[in-house]
């Protein structure tokens, strides 16, 4: 069994799209992929050549590529358009009629995506009796949801 993980962290949703378009011809029509889908606050800005992701918050300030302003605005507008939802929705749709492989879209973040949301598992912070404070999942949450993940290519009409 071949495999590639080509996640990053921090991605946002545009830069995991455009990783699945530079590596669609490396798919074959038997294989799995699944798609974690992250947090429509995240974005992208191209800066000297190169893609550059941020999470969508004002603790960005100190990045000389913001101002409070911009930044409060961008989150503003995030925060209260569905727009972004529909958009990777859309990639979703695109994506599941295209390939003929398995394709597990997942997100563990509160919007509705058209695939799977796993979440409520559990965190860094809770393992860590709160002496960590990071929301993202930890060694038990990471089982949970691997778990999760093979429980749902096991069953069938996965698309």
């Amino acid at each position: 069994i071949e495999s590639a993980n080509l996640g990053m962290g921090g991605l946002d949703n545009y830069g995991i799209f455009e990783s699945l378009c530079e590596n669609i011809t490396h798919i074959n029509d038997n294989d799995i992929v699944i798609i974690g889908w992250s947090d429509i606050a995240r974005f992208r800005l191209s800066i000297d050549e190169n893609w550059h992701s941020y999470t969508m918050n004002t603790n960005n300030t100190d990045n000389p590529y913001f101002k409070y302003d911009f930044l409060e605005a961008l989150l503003f507008n995030r925060s209260t358009q569905n727009n972004y939802i529909k958009e990777v929705n859309n990639w979703i749709n695109f994506i599941n009629t295209t390939m003929k492989c398995k394709v597990i879209n997942w997100t563990a973040f509160p919007w509705s995506i058209n695939g799977h949301k796993l979440s409520n598992f559990e965190t860094i912070s809770q393992e860590t009796n709160g002496v960590v404070n990071d929301k993202h999942f930890s060694e038990t949450g990471q089982k949970t949801v691997a778990q999760k993940l093979i429980n749902i290519i096991n069953k069938t009409n996965l698309i």
